[in-house]
């Protein structure tokens, strides 16, 4: 068991010198990159999901990178309105480019490749973990914009942090409805769960552990011979790896994923019913009735 940690631990710490010397930019890139086929990936099955409803005839170009936009990128403009600030992905044309293309290969190559490809469970194994790599990194920039912006303040960082999170769970679902024309999927807000809980949980832990009690990342001994850089930044990546994992794991390998979808109720008209006429007794007059009431 010490030996597969130290192995375990020891790759780490070789994965983690190879990042840091990548560029930063083509570093933030490849993230991005890969959070653009994600997110495709997701949108196209929400699409099937209506053409198999019948809720829509064919899946539509446009509207479906709008989905990715609101999906994808729905931290990001949560963010921007309550701050009142330009949204980024509004200033990098490359972002735009990327969930563009990816929507169009995933949703409209021939024979649906590059989805089999990208889709396939062993695939999102790797890129749901570098997924919850980029979410991190994503939410404690939003939790560290949210101190600068709001220094003295407690909630605030931590409200943007999670919103940099859910953000996409909260506008995918209004626009798909609006685009419908029906309420279809409820948002996360109408149906707490995990993805609502963790990113709070996390945003705050975060918050706390880095402007509060000021943990700084430094080097733990977690094996004989065997270091490992541990911070809050660090830790937070690690949480949104494991729990993307877990998502992975439930919705592709158990299938005990849930699903946000509104099932409306029918009501069922129910014809009344016929009044039931009871016909009355027959009174059966007896020797022992004759003599009562003659005695009355």
């Amino acid at each position: 068991m010490e030996t597969y940690v130290n192995q375990t631990l020891s790759l780490y710490n070789r994965v983690n010198d190879q990042v840091s010397r990548i560029d930063e930019h083509t570093f933030f890139y490849l993230l991005f990159l890969n959070h653009a086929f994600v997110t495709a990936n997701n949108v196209f099955r929400n699409m099937k999901m209506l053409l198999n409803d019948k809720s829509i005839t064919q899946i539509p170009l446009l509207a479906g990178f709008l989905f990715m936009i609101a999906a994808g990128l729905g931290g990001s403009i949560c963010n921007s309105v309550i701050t009142a600030k330009p949204m980024v992905f509004l200033e990098m044309d490359v972002i735009i480019l990327f969930f563009f293309v990816a929507w169009v290969l995933v949703a409209f190559f021939p024979g649906q490749l590059i989805h089999y490809i990208t889709g396939n469970p062993l695939v999102e194994l790797l890129t749901y973990s570098i997924e919850g790599v980029f979410i991190g990194t994503f939410m404690i920039n939003a939790v560290n914009n949210g101190v600068n912006l709001f220094p003295t303040r407690i909630f605030a960082p931590i409200i943007m942090g999670t919103l940099s999170v859910v953000g996409g769970l909260i506008l995918k679902p209004i626009f798909l409805n609006m685009y419908l024309g029906k309420q279809y999927e409820s948002t996360i807000v109408g149906l707490p769960n995990f993805d609502l809980f963790v990113p709070v949980g996390i945003s705050s832990f975060y918050f706390g552990a880095k402007y509060m009690y000021n943990m700084k990342t430094e080097l733990y001994n977690v094996a004989p011979k065997t270091a490992v850089e541990l911070g809050p930044e660090i830790i937070v990546k690690i949480a949104f790896v494991v729990y993307l994992l877990w998502l992975w794991f439930s919705n592709r390998v158990a299938g005990i994923g849930y699903s946000r979808r509104v099932v409306p109720v029918q009501v069922v008209a129910v014809a009344p019913k016929a009044p039931v006429i009871v016909a009355p007794k027959n009174v059966v007059v007896t020797k022992a009735n004759k003599d009562t009431k003659k005695s009355k």
